[in-house]
Protein backbone atom coordinates (compact mmCIF):
# COMPACT_ATOMS: atom_id res chain seq x y z
CA UNK A 1 0.00 0.00 0.00
CA UNK A 2 0.93 3.33 -0.70
CA UNK A 3 2.10 5.91 1.68
CA UNK A 4 -0.89 7.94 0.07
CA UNK A 5 -2.94 5.61 0.29
CA UNK A 6 -2.26 5.00 3.72
CA UNK A 7 -3.17 8.69 4.72
CA UNK A 8 -6.00 8.58 3.03
CA UNK A 9 -7.57 5.74 4.74
CA UNK A 10 -6.28 7.05 8.27
CA UNK A 11 -8.38 10.33 7.49
CA UNK A 12 -11.60 8.40 6.45
CA UNK A 13 -11.26 6.12 9.47
CA UNK A 14 -10.24 8.72 12.00
CA UNK A 15 -7.44 9.30 13.70
CA UNK A 16 -7.01 7.37 17.47
CA UNK A 17 -8.59 9.10 20.45
CA UNK A 18 -5.60 10.52 22.92
CA UNK A 19 -5.52 9.03 26.24
CA UNK A 20 -7.37 10.79 29.03
CA UNK A 21 -4.95 12.46 31.26
CA UNK A 22 -6.23 11.40 34.30
CA UNK A 23 -7.55 7.63 35.73
CA UNK A 24 -10.98 8.29 36.85
CA UNK A 25 -13.78 10.83 37.25
CA UNK A 26 -14.26 11.00 41.10
CA UNK A 27 -17.83 12.06 42.80
CA UNK A 28 -15.52 15.05 44.34
CA UNK A 29 -12.24 16.79 45.33
CA UNK A 30 -11.85 18.03 48.65
CA UNK A 31 -9.43 20.63 50.07
CA UNK A 32 -8.17 20.11 53.87
CA UNK A 33 -7.60 23.95 54.11
CA UNK A 34 -4.22 23.88 52.62
CA UNK A 35 -4.91 22.80 48.55
CA UNK A 36 -6.43 25.04 46.20
CA UNK A 37 -6.32 25.75 42.38
CA UNK A 38 -5.51 28.21 39.82
CA UNK A 39 -8.20 28.98 37.18
CA UNK A 40 -6.08 31.00 35.26
CA UNK A 41 -9.41 32.75 34.35
CA UNK A 42 -9.59 36.64 35.31
CA UNK A 43 -13.78 37.54 35.96
CA UNK A 44 -15.69 40.27 34.49
CA UNK A 45 -19.24 41.64 34.45
CA UNK A 46 -20.13 38.62 32.09
CA UNK A 47 -18.87 35.80 34.44
CA UNK A 48 -21.10 33.04 35.39
CA UNK A 49 -20.04 30.08 37.89
CA UNK A 50 -22.15 26.84 38.21
CA UNK A 51 -20.75 24.75 40.65
CA UNK A 52 -21.79 21.67 43.26
CA UNK A 53 -19.95 21.93 45.87
CA UNK A 54 -20.59 21.28 50.23
CA UNK A 55 -18.98 22.67 52.68
CA UNK A 56 -16.97 20.86 55.30
CA UNK A 57 -16.94 23.67 57.83
CA UNK A 58 -18.23 26.71 58.97
CA UNK A 59 -15.67 29.26 59.35
CA UNK A 60 -15.72 33.48 58.65
CA UNK A 61 -14.72 33.17 54.85
CA UNK A 62 -15.42 29.25 53.01
CA UNK A 63 -14.81 30.21 49.66
CA UNK A 64 -15.52 28.25 46.57
CA UNK A 65 -14.04 30.52 44.10
CA UNK A 66 -12.64 33.64 44.38
CA UNK A 67 -10.22 36.71 43.90
CA UNK A 68 -10.64 40.19 45.37
CA UNK A 69 -7.90 43.14 44.03
CA UNK A 70 -7.61 44.21 47.64
CA UNK A 71 -7.48 47.86 47.72
CA UNK A 72 -10.81 50.28 48.27
CA UNK A 73 -11.62 49.86 44.80
CA UNK A 74 -11.61 46.75 44.07
CA UNK A 75 -12.88 44.49 41.42
CA UNK A 76 -14.07 41.26 43.18
CA UNK A 77 -15.52 38.17 42.16
CA UNK A 78 -16.15 35.36 45.51
CA UNK A 79 -18.84 32.89 46.07
CA UNK A 80 -18.25 31.63 49.78
CA UNK A 81 -20.24 30.67 52.97
CA UNK A 82 -19.38 33.43 55.91
CA UNK A 83 -20.64 33.90 59.64
CA UNK A 84 -20.07 37.34 59.85
CA UNK A 85 -22.55 39.46 60.05
CA UNK A 86 -25.28 36.50 59.83
CA UNK A 87 -23.92 33.58 58.51
CA UNK A 88 -25.23 32.32 54.55
CA UNK A 89 -24.11 32.14 50.99
CA UNK A 90 -22.52 35.11 49.98
CA UNK A 91 -22.01 36.61 46.38
CA UNK A 92 -19.58 39.36 45.86
CA UNK A 93 -19.39 41.27 42.69
CA UNK A 94 -18.15 43.92 40.62
CA UNK A 95 -16.13 47.74 42.38
CA UNK A 96 -16.09 48.19 46.28
CA UNK A 97 -15.05 46.09 49.42
CA UNK A 98 -16.31 45.02 52.64
CA UNK A 99 -16.28 48.52 54.19
CA UNK A 100 -17.87 50.39 51.68
CA UNK A 101 -20.51 48.19 49.67
CA UNK A 102 -19.65 45.67 47.64
CA UNK A 103 -22.58 44.55 44.90
CA UNK A 104 -23.27 41.41 46.56
CA UNK A 105 -26.37 39.00 47.73
CA UNK A 106 -26.57 36.73 50.44
CA UNK A 107 -28.96 33.54 50.59
CA UNK A 108 -28.84 33.81 54.65
CA UNK A 109 -29.04 30.01 55.07
CA UNK A 110 -26.43 28.12 56.41
CA UNK A 111 -26.00 24.65 54.60
CA UNK A 112 -25.75 21.63 55.99
CA UNK A 113 -22.00 20.49 56.05
CA UNK A 114 -21.11 17.89 54.16
CA UNK A 115 -24.23 18.16 52.03
CA UNK A 116 -23.81 18.96 48.34
CA UNK A 117 -25.97 21.89 46.68
CA UNK A 118 -25.92 23.29 43.08
CA UNK A 119 -25.55 26.45 42.78
CA UNK A 120 -25.47 28.86 39.86
CA UNK A 121 -24.33 32.67 40.12
CA UNK A 122 -24.37 35.37 37.85
CA UNK A 123 -24.38 39.24 37.35
CA UNK A 124 -28.32 39.56 38.16
CA UNK A 125 -28.00 36.98 41.74
CA UNK A 126 -27.53 33.81 43.17
CA UNK A 127 -29.69 30.29 42.67
CA UNK A 128 -29.12 27.99 46.02
CA UNK A 129 -31.58 25.56 47.49
CA UNK A 130 -34.09 26.60 44.80
CA UNK A 131 -34.42 30.12 45.73
CA UNK A 132 -32.72 32.88 44.12
CA UNK A 133 -31.27 35.84 45.57
CA UNK A 134 -30.99 39.23 43.89
CA UNK A 135 -28.09 41.32 43.40
CA UNK A 136 -27.98 44.73 44.78
CA UNK A 137 -27.31 47.46 43.65
CA UNK A 138 -26.95 46.14 39.95
CA UNK A 139 -23.15 45.80 38.91
CA UNK A 140 -21.17 47.72 36.81
CA UNK A 141 -18.61 46.52 34.33
CA UNK A 142 -15.51 45.25 35.47
CA UNK A 143 -12.29 42.62 34.56
CA UNK A 144 -10.36 41.66 38.21
CA UNK A 145 -7.00 42.06 37.31
CA UNK A 146 -6.05 38.61 39.02
CA UNK A 147 -7.36 34.81 38.14
CA UNK A 148 -9.69 33.69 39.93
CA UNK A 149 -9.00 30.75 42.35
CA UNK A 150 -10.96 27.61 43.45
CA UNK A 151 -11.00 26.58 47.35
CA UNK A 152 -9.28 29.22 48.84
CA UNK A 153 -10.52 33.44 49.47
CA UNK A 154 -8.05 35.49 46.64
CA UNK A 155 -6.73 38.45 47.37
CA UNK A 156 -3.83 40.01 44.97
CA UNK A 157 -3.56 37.07 43.03
CA UNK A 158 -2.69 34.97 46.47
CA UNK A 159 -4.41 32.40 48.19
CA UNK A 160 -4.67 33.89 51.62
CA UNK A 161 -7.81 31.91 53.43
CA UNK A 162 -8.08 28.18 52.08
CA UNK A 163 -11.40 26.85 52.44
CA UNK A 164 -12.38 23.08 54.17
CA UNK A 165 -15.11 22.06 51.12
CA UNK A 166 -15.47 19.54 48.09
CA UNK A 167 -16.23 20.42 44.67
CA UNK A 168 -18.26 17.94 42.07
CA UNK A 169 -17.96 20.37 39.05
CA UNK A 170 -17.20 23.47 38.34
CA UNK A 171 -18.24 25.58 35.07
CA UNK A 172 -16.99 29.11 34.29
CA UNK A 173 -19.02 30.94 31.53
CA UNK A 174 -18.19 34.67 29.94
CA UNK A 175 -20.63 35.54 27.06
CA UNK A 176 -22.71 32.34 27.46
CA UNK A 177 -19.31 30.89 26.19
CA UNK A 178 -17.98 28.08 28.96
CA UNK A 179 -13.91 28.92 29.55
CA UNK A 180 -13.77 26.20 32.13
CA UNK A 181 -15.64 23.14 32.52
CA UNK A 182 -14.12 21.54 35.83
CA UNK A 183 -14.62 17.71 36.32
CA UNK A 184 -13.69 16.00 39.70
CA UNK A 185 -10.64 13.25 38.75
CA UNK A 186 -7.96 11.30 40.23
CA UNK A 187 -4.72 10.90 38.59
CA UNK A 188 -1.10 8.76 39.00
CA UNK A 189 1.58 11.45 39.59
CA UNK A 190 5.11 11.17 39.26
CA UNK A 191 5.28 9.03 42.35
CA UNK A 192 2.94 6.48 41.09
CA UNK A 193 0.42 7.76 43.64
CA UNK A 194 -3.36 8.29 42.89
CA UNK A 195 -4.14 12.15 43.13
CA UNK A 196 -6.86 14.11 43.10
CA UNK A 197 -7.12 17.29 40.21
CA UNK A 198 -9.35 18.98 38.10
CA UNK A 199 -9.65 18.24 34.50
CA UNK A 200 -10.90 20.93 32.33
CA UNK A 201 -13.38 19.67 29.32
CA UNK A 202 -12.53 22.58 27.66
CA UNK A 203 -8.87 22.88 27.36
CA UNK A 204 -8.42 19.63 27.94
CA UNK A 205 -5.86 20.09 30.81
CA UNK A 206 -5.57 19.14 34.36
CA UNK A 207 -5.55 21.45 36.98
CA UNK A 208 -3.22 20.31 39.63
CA UNK A 209 -2.99 21.30 43.05
CA UNK A 210 -0.93 24.91 43.68
CA UNK A 211 -1.35 24.81 47.42
CA UNK A 212 0.71 22.28 49.83
CA UNK A 213 -0.22 18.30 50.95
CA UNK A 214 -2.89 16.58 48.85
CA UNK A 215 -6.45 16.77 47.71
CA UNK A 216 -8.68 14.23 49.06
CA UNK A 217 -11.31 12.62 46.44
CA UNK A 218 -13.96 10.69 46.25
CA UNK A 219 -15.14 6.99 44.76
CA UNK A 220 -15.00 6.45 40.79
CA UNK A 221 -17.93 7.55 38.80
CA UNK A 222 -19.21 4.26 37.01
CA UNK A 223 -18.55 4.78 33.39
CA UNK A 224 -16.83 8.20 34.22
CA UNK A 225 -13.86 8.15 31.49
CA UNK A 226 -11.38 5.58 33.34
CA UNK A 227 -8.83 5.06 30.68
CA UNK A 228 -8.05 1.47 29.59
Amino acid sequence: MTSAKQIYLGVRRGAPTPPLPYDAEVEYLESTGTQWIDTGCRAGYETVVDVRCAWMRYSADEAVISMDEGTATSNSFTLEYVSYNRWGILLAFGSGNASIGYTFCRSFVKPSLGEFYDINSSKTGLTFGGETYVRTPPPSEFVCAYPLLMFTYGRRGEAIIPSMVRISHLTIRDNDTAVRDYQAVRFTNEQGVSEGAMYDRVSGQLFRNAGTGAFKFGTDIAGGGVNG
